[in-house]
């Protein structure tokens, strides 16, 4: 089975924001961002009220809603910082194999993806994990790099039998750090 589909910059962003999404090391340093600060915006609340500058129920009150809105705000601000440091990286590369008309055959024991007439075969034993989102299935060779297929491009057909070849599961939102 033979596929031909088009990969963007749009694509290749939205495979990094998903996988900054679901990679356990982004995660954690992610929360580690968010959490700094509300910890020691917490200690200046309490030195706060301890110089009886602010009553227990306002620093309460301040700390809560500084602490949504902190949490709410950064996680599209830092989503927003990523795209548009992507979509700087990605233009600055002109000739990039990333983007541009691809094929992906797939055969009994390997895959096989052209792109600009450069080919690279993967075998499914070598998979590092496959996932599907609802856009995309993204085939890891290894931690952080991975074939993106854009499902738009395939028919109810091709997805069965891709999954099929990849023993997939549909995945949606799970770690990657589970394999899959």
């Amino acid at each position: 089975m033979k596929i031909e589909y088009e990969i963007n910059a749009e694509d290749l962003i939205q495979f990094n924001l998903f996988h900054l999404e679901m990679d356990k090391r982004a995660q954690k340093a992610f929360r580690l961002q968010t959490g700094v600060p509300l910890i020691i915006f917490f200690i200046y609340l309490v030195f706060k009220y301890i110089k009886q500058s602010v009553s227990f129920f306002k620093g309460v009150l301040i700390f809560l809603i500084v602490t949504i809105l902190w949490t709410v705000i950064y996680r599209k601000v830092f989503k927003k910082i990523i795209e548009l440091k992507m979509r700087k990286i990605l233009k600055s590369q002109t000739n990039n194999n990333n983007f541009g008309i691809k094929s992906m055959e797939f055969h009994d024991k390997y895959l096989m993806e052209t792109t600009k007439g450069r080919k690279k075969k993967l075998f499914y034993k070598n998979v590092f994990r496959a996932v599907e989102t609802k856009d995309y299935i993204y085939i890891y060779e290894g931690p952080g790099i991975a074939y993106t297929l854009p499902k738009k491009y395939l028919t109810e057909d091709q997805l069965k039998e891709i999954k099929n070849k990849l023993g997939m599961k549909s995945v949606f939102k799970k770690s990657l750090d589970n394999n899959s």
